[in-house]
């Protein structure tokens, strides 16, 4: 019975679409357009000559992305690195690696500011409404450590709308992640904010044989906030600022984000390490970015990034 109908839907089908081209019609098919700033202005994605990955807010939800680190399971060619410290992450784009000092071949831009260094790759992606992934050399448009790629992440602007969302996850080993962000006007058509946040804390599932405790446990805070000041319609000021702190134990001196290197490693049976040497990393990196946009005319816009960023420490 299912095949017949399923028969019957399919010819059904095909007796409207020979009636529409015997009428002259040609069924149309149409998709909803993607807007870039790829090339550093607003493209289609079809008309951008380059390997370009996009990911908008409504995918970042589908698919659980909520850092950078989340990105690679979708993006082609791309990995990053651990180097043993959290929120010290070095990208790989087409097999390029920077491996020498802090550099990167694949450079970071979050609403133009430049991440240049491999403190940063580990960033939280909250409130968010567009990532750009460019692989491919990009040091054209976007100079210094583009060499093999670009990623462009692009936050939501605050405006005269009220916006708000809360979600909580929870996995294996005690997993707990919280994230938060709102929005909305201070001053009607005047003065906005955004602010964002996130708690994550998870259990190791590596033991230290000689405590008894486990050696890699995970756990930070993040925090993000925002200003938008437009006195006139032409002129557009942001105050951008976020901290990310870590505070992990068993994870430092050379310790990867899932390992007990610093204790040695770890047998793929018992997952045990035996130390009597108690570790523990609480580290934190920050940004805080002064953006002033100014457009004089339709095709004219000159931008000005004043940005400060405090590496791991």
């Amino acid at each position: 019975m299912k095949i017949f109908q399923t028969a019957i839907v399919f010819i059904s089908i095909l007796v409207a679409v020979n009636q529409s081209m015997a009428d002259g019609k040609q069924p149309e098919i149409s998709l909803d357009s993607i807007t870039v700033t790829a090339n550093k202005q607003e493209e289609n994605i079809q008309e951008v000559p380059t390997s370009i990955t996009v990911f908008d807010e409504l995918i970042l939800d589908d698919k659980n992305i909520s850092s950078v680190r989340e990105l690679t399971d979708y993006v082609p060619n791309l990995i990053l690195t651990d180097s043993g410290t959290s929120g010290f992450t070095r990208p790989a784009m087409r097999g390029i690696l920077a491996d020498v000092g802090s550099g990167v071949s694949t450079a970071m831009f979050i609403d133009g500011i430049p991440v240049l260094s491999g403190s940063g790759y580990d960033d939280i992606l909250q409130d968010i409404e567009r990532v750009e992934v460019l692989r491919g050399p990009q040091g054209t448009l976007y100079g210094k450590n583009a060499e093999a790629g670009a990623i462009n992440i692009i936050t939501r602007q605050p405006d005269n709308t009220f916006r708000g969302k809360v979600s909580v996850d929870g996995g294996e080993d005690y997993k707990k992640e919280v994230s938060l962000n709102v929005s909305g006007p201070i001053i009607q058509d005047k003065l906005f904010f955004g602010l964002s946040a996130q708690y994550y804390d998870k259990d190791g599932f590596i033991k230290n044989g000689y405590t008894g405790d486990e050696a890699d446990d995970l756990s930070h805070w993040y925090g993000k906030g925002q200003l938008r000041w437009t006195p006139i319609d032409d002129l557009d000021i942001s105050f951008i600022f976020s901290q990310l702190e870590y505070d992990n134990d068993g994870n430092t001196m050379g310790l990867s984000e899932d390992g007990a290197a610093a204790l040695g490693v770890a047998a793929s049976g018992d997952r045990k390490v035996y130390s009597d040497f108690d570790t523990k990393e609480e580290s934190k990196t920050s940004a805080q970015a002064l953006k002033v946009s100014y457009d004089f005319n339709d095709t004219l816009n000159l931008t000005s990034i004043t940005t400060h960023h405090s590496p791991i420490c």
